[in-house]
């Protein structure tokens, strides 16, 4: 599933860093893994960027509704229950 903040040009970014993966960080040479991290680690940017953007234009959007805000804020902090309930569990 989508995800809303993640645009078509970030999707064609996704793919080519996998393919990057099988090529270069696969190949055990030093300088193509370098490589491979560092356009990882420039998506992994991108994606962060894109993902505060979009959430700050739904609070903007939203900013006279309070429930719709909380609507938003409760998916959020959905999100981060379920990750550290995982967490917890693996324990």
């Amino acid at each position: 599933m989508k995800k809303p903040w993640i645009s078509n040009c970030i999707l064609v970014s996704i793919e080519r860093k996998q393919k990057m993966f099988k090529t270069h960080y696969l190949s055990h040479d030093p300088d193509k893994i370098k490589d491979y991290k560092i356009y990882s680690n420039k998506l992994n940017k991108i994606k962060q960027i894109a993902r505060k953007k979009y959430l700050e234009s739904q609070f903007e959007m939203d900013k006279g509704n309070i429930k719709m805000t909380w609507k938003l804020i409760g998916t959020l902090i959905n999100k981060k229950t379920t990750t550290n309930d995982h967490l917890y569990q693996s324990s």
